[in-house]
C-alpha cells in the first residue's frame, strides 16, 4: 500500500535527484515514444505489413474509446482526488502533459487506460511487440504513481478498462471493417 509518507518520499527524491526525476517523468509522460517506435517498426518491417492497416485503425479507435469515452464516463460517476490533492504537494509538471488542476478525476488513469488499450490491440496481432507495449504501459503506470498523479488502484483500473476496450475493439470492430463477406 502506498501511503502519504511514500508519496512525500517520492517527491523529495524527485526534487533532489535529477536522474530519478527525468527517468520517471519520461516514463510517466512520454512513454508514448515507445508506442511510436513500435508503430514505426511495424511499418518498416515487411514481415509485419499484412495487418498494419488493421492494427493502426483499431489502435486509434481503441485509444479514442478508452481515453475519450470510457474514462470520461467513469469520471462522471466516480469523483476521486489525486494524491497531490489529498496530501497537498506539487508534483512535477511538464510542458506538454500532466498539469495540476482541481478536478477530481484520478480514477482511472487516462494514460494507463490509453496505453493498455493500444497495447492490447497490438498484442492480439503481434504478441511480442504487444508484450513490449504492455511492459511499457506497466512502467508508465508505476511512474504515474511515483510522480504523485495517481493511486495504484487508478493504474490497475486503467489497465483493466484499457485492456477490455482493446480486446472488445479487436473482436467486435475488426470484423465490421476488415473482413470481406
Amino acid at each position: 500500500m502506498i501511503t502519504e509518507n511514500n508519496y512525500l518520499y517520492f517527491q523529495k527524491r524527485i526534487a533532489e535527484n535529477k536522474l530519478f526525476r527525468y527517468f520517471w517523468i519520461f516514463w510517466g509522460n512520454y512513454a508514448f515514444v515507445i508506442f511510436a517506435l513500435v508503430g514505426l517498426w511495424i511499418l518498416i518491417n515487411p514481415e509485419l505489413h499484412e495487418n498494419w492497416k488493421a492494427v493502426a485503425g483499431l489502435s486509434i479507435v481503441s485509444f479514442v474509446i478508452s481515453r475519450g469515452v470510457a474514462v470520461t464516463l467513469i469520471n462522471y460517476f466516480i469523483k476521486r482526488v489525486r494524491p497531490y490533492q489529498r496530501y497537498n504537494f506539487k508534483p512535477k509538471e511538464t510542458k506538454f502533459f500532466s498539469f495540476r488542476d482541481d478536478d477530481h478525476d484520478s480514477f482511472p488513469s487516462r494514460h494507463t487506460t490509453a496505453y493498455f488499450s493500444v497495447a492490447s490491440v497490438v498484442f492480439l496481432f503481434y504478441p511480442i511487440l504487444g508484450a513490449v507495449l504492455i511492459i511499457t504501459a506497466i512502467i508508465a503506470g508505476i511512474a504515474r504513481v511515483i510522480m504523485g498523479w495517481h493511486w495504484p488502484s487508478d493504474i490497475i483500473g486503467g489497465a483493466i478498462v484499457g485492456s477490455l476496450v482493446g480486446y472488445v475493439t479487436v473482436y467486435y470492430i475488426f470484423p465490421w471493417f476488415f473482413t470481406l463477406t
